[in-house]
């Protein structure tokens, strides 16, 4: 092996191996200041270490790679691997590091930040929980007396099927509740719920805190108060949420944080009847420390 050839081998094995670590790194750091689940769901993040740690061994490889080189031992200490020149030339070999090494520059240069309403208009922001609601419930009354219904009462307000069974046992409880709290850990349930029985709840108080979304869909006086549920990663995330209607909207910026109160009802929005909140009571607050949420396994179990 050639002394050019050496010098190509050392600084492919050692480019590969800065990148790899530097993944590793990044990846910790985001782990050590609490950002790690911006990027990825608290159930993937224990993967996602061991991929990291994973990455610091395949580069400590590839520095051991590069020492033999560089001690001359190609040939007899580290196989075919040493003995081949690398393939293609060096600006083709450039290029493949800097389609890693430049990303990875720029995600240790900017800010670690959340995704927020123009991501959801990009998705668009999903008002109902649930696809497919079961058979329309009677409406509730909410002037009726606060006695609690029986077993019957609550039967007739969440009819269900073997499917959505346990969204009826779970709106059941909401119905007891005096404030239904739209939050994690079963934000995504709560809200499906409520969109499968929304003649049972309306009249009924909730309570929801997000980030401001509007778009053209929205009425004056109306925004939607949203969070961004995540299965895996960012990546798969989708927006959900509320229409909240006050008449202090328009003093709510998008993407603004806020905690809302009031009373469900129904609106109609792209022609498809969706649940509404009458506010009474919002306040500014600082984004939640993890902003997004998460499906609660457990629920229906």
């Amino acid at each position: 092996m050639t002394k050019r050839t050496s010098r190509s081998l050392i600084a492919r094995h050692l480019s590969r191996a800065a990148v790899l670590a530097g993944i590793g790194v990044y990846v910790a750091r985001l782990s050590a200041i609490g950002s790690l689940s911006l990027y990825i769901s608290p159930r993937m993040a224990v993967y996602t270490k061991l991929a990291a740690a994973c990455l610091y061994l395949i580069a400590a490889a590839l520095v051991y790679q590069a020492l033999k080189a560089w001690d001359g031992d190609g040939a007899e200490g580290c196989g075919t691997a040493c003995r081949h020149a690398p393939t293609g030339n060096w600006l083709r070999q450039l290029r493949a590091v800097a389609l890693f090494a430049l990303p990875l520059a720029l995600f240790f240069l900017t800010p670690d930040t959340t995704i927020g309403s123009a991501m959801a208009a990009q998705k668009g922001m999903n008002l109902s929980g649930g696809a497919v609601p079961p058979a329309k419930p009677a409406a509730s009354d909410p002037t009726a007396a606060s006695a609690p219904p029986d077993a019957d009462e609550l039967d007739r307000l969440f009819p269900h099927d073997s499917l959505t069974k346990p969204y009826a046992d779970y709106g059941k409880l909401l119905y007891a509740e005096p404030v239904i709290e739209i939050a994690a850990p079963r934000f995504l349930e709560t809200l499906t719920t409520l969109s499968f029985f929304p003649d049972s709840f309306v009249g009924r108080r909730a309570s929801i805190a997000g980030f401001v979304y509007r778009d053209d869909t929205i009425g004056d006086g109306q925004f939607v108060l949203g969070r961004f549920a995540v299965q895996c990663c960012a990546a798969d995330a989708i927006p959900y949420g509320i229409v909240v209607e006050s008449p202090d909207a328009a003093k709510y910026a998008s993407d603004k944080w806020m905690t809302v109160t009031g009373i469900l009802a129904k609106t109609t929005v792209g022609g498809s009847e969706v649940l509404l909140l009458k506010a009474d009571a919002a306040t500014g607050i600082e984004p939640a420390d993890d902003p997004y949420v998460y499906p609660d396994m457990s629920f229906g179990a």
